[in-house]
C-alpha cells in the first residue's frame, strides 16, 4: 500500500506541475492580449487608442505639406513606434511550450490516475466473481 501511495503521490504532484505551468502560460497570454487591446500613452504622441483598434490607414499614407491630416499621420507613427513588441512577442513565445508541457503533464497524470483506479476496479470485480463461482 504504501507503494501505491507514493505512486498517487508522485501523479499528484505532476498533475500540480501541469496545471501550475498552464497558469503560467495563460497569464502571459493574458499580458500579451493587454499589450494589444488597451490604450496606452506614447512619449510625443499622449493618447494612443489599442493597436488592435488603431486605424492603421494613418501609417500607410505619406500626407502632403499643408495637409491637415498631417498630425494625424505623425501621431499614428509615434504610437507604432511608442508601443514595445518584443515583450508582448516574447511571452507568447514562452507561453507555447510552458502551455504544451502543462498540458502533457496534467493531462498524463490524469490519464494515468483514471486507468489505475480502472485497473483497480477490474480487479476487484474480477476477485468478486471468483468467490461467488467457489461458494
Amino acid at each position: 500500500m504504501a507503494v501505491e501511495q507514493e505512486f498517487r503521490a508522485r501523479l499528484g504532484r505532476r498533475h500540480g506541475w501541469g496545471v501550475g505551468l498552464l497558469v503560467v502560460a495563460a497569464l502571459l497570454w493574458v499580458y500579451a492580449g493587454w499589450e494589444m487591446f488597451v490604450p496606452y500613452s506614447a512619449d510625443r504622441s499622449g493618447h494612443c487608442s489599442a493597436p488592435a483598434f488603431a486605424d492603421h490607414d494613418q501609417l500607410y499614407t505619406d500626407p502632403g505639406v499643408g495637409d491637415p491630416d498631417e498630425h494625424d499621420h505623425d501621431k499614428a507613427v509615434w504610437c507604432a513606434q511608442g508601443r514595445d513588441w518584443p515583450q508582448p512577442l516574447a511571452a507568447l513565445l514562452v507561453s507555447t511550450p510552458l502551455g504544451i508541457t502543462g498540458a502533457m503533464l496534467a493531462t498524463s497524470s490524469t490519464l494515468t490516475l483514471r486507468l489505475r483506479e480502472h485497473d483497480d476496479e477490474r480487479r476487484r470485480a474480477e476477485s468478486a466473481a471468483a468467490r461467488k463461482a467457489k461458494s
